[in-house]
C-alpha cells in the first residue's frame, strides 16, 4: 500500500507568539487553531523530521541557491538565473515551522492564504505531494528539494529575496487515496 505525503515548506522570518488573528483572519494558526488534523485527511498520521533531516533539507537548499548566486544557473524562464551578490544562506526555524506544520495537517493540497510573521514579512511556499513505499519510513527529503529547485526553469530570475529561515511540515495518508489531490507548482 502507498502512503502519501504532502510537505508544506514555508519561508519567511521568525516571529514571536502573537495573535495570528490579527495579522489577518486567514492566518493558517487563527484558522486552525488546533494541531489535529483537519477534516479532509484520511488515516492521517505525522511524521516526525528529524534534526538531521532539517539539517539535509537546509543543506540542499543553500547548496542550490550557492549554485545561483555563483551564476551557475543557466535555466530559466526567458533567460538564465541571474548571479547574487548577496544570496545569504537559509537556515531553519521551528516556530514558522510550526505554521507549516498547521497547514500540513489540513491535508489541503494547496497554497494557504496568509502565514504572514509577526513582524509583517509575508513568506512562500513550497507544497510537495509524492508517495512512500510500504517499506519507507519517511520522506526522501533529497529527491524532494530536487524537485522544488527544478521548479527554477519557470522562474524569470526577477524575485528580489530578502534573508529568510526555511522549516517544513508534514503529513503521512497510509489510504493510498490521491484522487482529491490538487496539483500545485511547489515553488511559490
Amino acid at each position: 500500500m502507498l502512503r502519501l505525503f504532502v510537505l508544506v515548506a514555508v519561508l519567511g522570518v521568525a516571529a514571536a507568539a502573537t495573535d495570528y488573528c490579527k495579522l489577518c483572519p486567514d492566518h493558517v494558526m487563527c484558522k486552525y487553531p488546533s494541531a489535529s488534523p483537519g477534516k479532509a485527511c484520511k488515516n492521517y498520521k505525522k511524521p516526525t523530521i528529524s534534526a538531521s533531516d532539517k539539517e539535509l533539507i537546509v543543506r540542499l537548499h543553500n547548496e542550490y541557491r550557492n549554485k545561483v548566486a555563483l551564476g551557475q544557473e543557466k535555466r530559466g524562464k526567458n533567460n538564465p538565473q541571474p548571479s547574487a551578490s548577496n544570496m545569504r544562506k537559509i537556515s531553519w526555524d521551528d516556530e514558522i515551522a510550526t505554521y507549516a506544520q498547521r497547514w500540513a495537517d489540513q491535508c489541503t493540497f494547496e497554497h494557504d492564504t496568509c502565514h504572514t510573521t509577526k513582524d509583517g514579512t509575508v513568506s512562500g511556499q513550497n507544497l510537495l505531494l509524492g508517495g512512500l513505499a510500504p517499506n519507507q519510513t519517511k520522506p526522501d527529503w533529497t529527491a524532494a528539494v530536487k524537485i522544488w529547485y527544478e521548479e527554477v526553469k519557470d522562474r524569470d530570475g526577477s524575485l528580489n529575496t530578502k534573508p529568510f529561515k526555511f522549516q517544513c511540515g508534514s503529513l503521512a495518508d497510509k489510504s493510498g487515496d490521491r484522487s482529491k489531490a490538487k496539483r500545485v507548482s511547489p515553488f511559490a
